[in-house]
C-alpha cells in the first residue's frame, strides 16, 4: 500500500516538471523567413531579420530556422546563461524544501515520544534503505498499536533516512496527511537534487565546451561554441575560428604588416637620407653677414640685416644696416651670383633628373636613383648650391605628400589624381621659376629687390633620348594644379618654410647681380 502512494505521488510529480517545463520551453514563431532584394527573394536570418550570406547556422531548437554566425552564437549564450538561471533557481527551491523539512515536527494522533522507541528499536541496526527503514517503521508501529502501547513511544527519529540531520514533524489532523506530506516533500527534493545532477554545464577546457552534455569545439578567439562551418588559424591549424573572429584576426595581421611595413620605409628614408644630406637645417647653414662682410673688407661690420646703398656721383655702392626686410641682402648670397654672374653671364641653376633620363628599366633599382646637376658644375658645395637643392627636393616631397601641406586646404599632386580617377602612369617634372625681377631705389638711395616667384610643372614622355617634355601638357594635369596652388600662395609658404624662403634670397641676390653688373 504504501509503495503504490509513493509510486503514485512520483508519477503526479513527474507530471508537474513535464507540465512546467513544457510551458517553460515555449519557444518563438518565425514570421516570414524571407524578403526581395532588388527583385531577388533572399533568405533572412530568423533573429535579426536581415539577409543571409553565404555561410549560414542551423538553429539548435529548430533545423528549419537559418541563422547568421553572430546570431547563432548570440542564441547559444543566452542558452547558456537561462539554463544558469534555471539552476540557480533549482537550488534555491530545494534550500526552502530542505529548511521546511527541519521546521516540520510529526505529531500523530494517539502517537508521542516515538523517538525514543525508535532510537532504542535501530540503535543496534545497521543503516538500511529509505523504502526498508519506512516500511519497518510501519510494521512496528501497527504493532505497537494493536499491543496498545501507541502513547509509550517518543517521536521517531529520521536517522536512518539520508536527509538533513533535524528533528521532522508535521502538524496534521491524521496519520495519512502527515505521510503524505512528509513523502511530497522527501520525493521533490529528490526530484530537485536529481535535476541538479542533469543541468547543463559548461566547462571550457582546451577548445572544447560541454553544452547540454554534448562536447562541441569552442573558438579560440571568442571562446563561444563553433557552427557547422569553421576556419583554420593561420598561425596554428589546430586552432578553429568562427568567420567573423577569422576575419577580425585577417584585419589585425594586415594592420600589423602594413605598421612593420612603414617603420622598415621609414628606416630606409631616414638611412638614404643620412646617405646623401637630404634635409634643410637651418642653425649653422644659413651664412652670416658679418663673416662675408670681415671677407670682403667691409668697413661697416653689420650684425644683423644689411642693406645696399648706391652712390650717383661715385658709381659705388656700399653696405649699411637695416631693420626693413624687403631691402635685406645677405651678403654671401649676392657674392656667388656675382661670381656665377661675371664668369657664366648668366643665374644659378640647379635640377634634379633621373639617372640615365630615364632610359633605365623600372624594374631597375637604379631607376629611382636621381642625379643633381648644378650650372656652373662649381655651385656643388657651397651655400646657394644647398639652399637650391633642399628647396628642390622639398618641393617634390610635399607634391607628393610626403609632409602635410603648408597651407590648410592644398592637396598634393597624388590626392588630386586619385579625386579625378586617374589610374593611368604618367610622368612629370615641375621647379621654382621668378615670374618677375625689378630693382627700385628708394629715396635715400637704398637699393630694393623686388621679385615674384612661383613653381611650373610640365608633363613628361619617354623619347628616343630618354624623358622630354610633351608638346602640350593640359591644364588639369594634377601636378600642374598643386604647381598653381602653390604659386598662388607662395609668399605664405615661404613665410612658413625656411628652406623656401631662403631660396627667394637667393633669388633676390642673383636679380642684385645682375642690376649692378648691367648698370656698371
Amino acid at each position: 500500500h504504501e509503495a503504490v502512494k509513493i509510486g503514485a505521488l512520483r508519477a503526479e510529480l513527474a507530471a508537474d516538471n513535464a507540465a512546467g517545463q513544457h510551458v517553460d520551453n515555449s519557444t518563438g514563431v518565425a514570421c516570414g523567413g524571407s524578403v526581395v532584394v532588388d527583385g531577388e527573394t533572399v533568405l533572412t536570418c530568423q533573429q535579426c531579420q536581415l539577409p543571409l550570406g553565404e555561410l549560414v547556422y542551423l538553429d539548435r531548437a529548430c533545423e528549419e530556422k537559418l541563422l547568421h554566425g553572430e546570431c547563432n552564437a548570440r542564441c547559444m549564450l543566452h542558452k547558456l546563461r537561462t539554463d544558469e538561471q534555471e539552476r540557480k533557481h533549482r537550488e534555491l527551491k530545494r534550500d526552502e524544501i530542505r529548511r521546511a523539512l527541519g521546521s516540520l515536527r510529526l505529531e500523530s494522533r494517539g502517537v508521542s515520544g516515538l523517538d525514543h522507541a525508535a532510537s532504542s528499536m535501530f540503535a543496534a541496526e545497521a543503516p538500511v534503505a529509505p523504502e526498508a527503514a519506512l516500511s519497518q517503521y510501519n510494521k512496528r508501529l501497527e504493532e505497537a498499536r494493536e499491543a496498545g502501547k501507541g502513547e509509550e513511544f517518543p517521536s521517531f527519529s529520521r536517522r536512518h533516512f539520508p536527509q538533513p540531520s533535524g528533528k521532522i514533524a508535521a502538524e496534521a489532523g491524521s496519520d495519512e496527511t502527515v505521510k503524505t506530506g512528509v513523502l511530497r516533500a522527501e520525493l521533490a527534493l529528490d526530484t530537485a537534487v536529481g535535476q541538479r545532477a542533469d543541468d547543463s554545464k559548461r566547462v571550457a577546457c582546451g577548445g572544447s565546451v560541454v553544452v547540454d552534455g554534448e562536447t562541441v569545439l569552442a573558438c579560440q578567439k571568442c571562446q563561444l561554441p563553433l557552427g557547422e562551418l569553421v576556419y583554420l588559424d593561420k598561425t596554428d591549424e589546430e586552432k578553429f575560428l568562427h568567420g567573423e573572429c577569422k576575419a577580425q584576426c585577417m584585419l589585425l595581421d594586415l594592420h600589423t604588416d602594413e605598421q612593420k611595413r612603414k617603420r622598415g620605409e621609414l628606416q630606409l628614408k631616414k638611412s638614404r637620407r643620412e646617405e646623401f644630406d637630404i634635409g634643410w637645417t637651418p642653425v649653422g647653414t644659413i651664412p652670416s653677414n658679418s663673416v662675408s662682410a670681415g671677407r670682403l673688407g667691409c668697413a661697416v661690420m653689420p650684425k644683423g640685416m644689411c642693406c645696399l646703398v648706391t652712390d650717383k656721383d661715385s658709381s659705388t655702392v656700399s653696405i649699411a644696416p637695416t631693420f626693413e626686410p624687403a631691402a635685406a641682402m645677405n651678403l654671401e648670397y649676392l657674392t656667388l651670383a656675382l661670381q656665377v654672374r661675371r664668369t657664366e653671364g648668366r643665374e644659378p641653376l640647379f635640377s634634379l633628373d633621373p639617372a640615365e633620363n630615364g632610359k633605365l628599366d623600372r624594374e631597375d633599382p637604379e631607376a629611382s636613383m636621381m642625379v643633381k646637376r648644378f650650372e656652373p658644375d662649381w655651385l656643388a658645395g657651397t651655400s646657394v648650391g644647398e639652399v637650391m637643392f633642399q628647396a628642390d627636393y622639398h618641393l617634390k616631397e610635399l607634391s607628393f605628400g610626403e609632409y602635410d601641406q603648408p597651407v590648410v586646404g592644398m592637396k598634393s599632386c597624388l590626392e588630386y589624381s586619385e579625386n579625378d580617377g586617374e589610374g593611368s602612369e604618367w610622368s612629370a617634372r615641375e621647379w621654382f621659376v621668378v615670374r618677375k625681377a625689378e630693382v627700385h631705389v628708394s629715396d635715400d638711395q637704398v637699393l630694393i629687390p623686388y621679385l615674384k616667384m612661383g613653381v611650373e610643372a610640365r608633363e613628361q614622355i619617354l623619347g628616343d633620348a630618354g624623358l622630354e617634355d610633351a608638346p602640350i601638357t593640359r591644364p588639369d594635369h594634377p601636378l600642374v594644379r598643386y604647381a598653381e596652388i602653390f604659386t598662388h600662395n607662395f609668399d605664405l609658404i615661404a613665410e612658413r618654410k625656411s628652406v623656401v624662403s631662403q631660396l627667394r634670397e637667393v633669388a633676390k641676390a642673383s636679380i642684385m647681380a645682375k642690376f649692378l653688373l648691367e648698370s656698371g
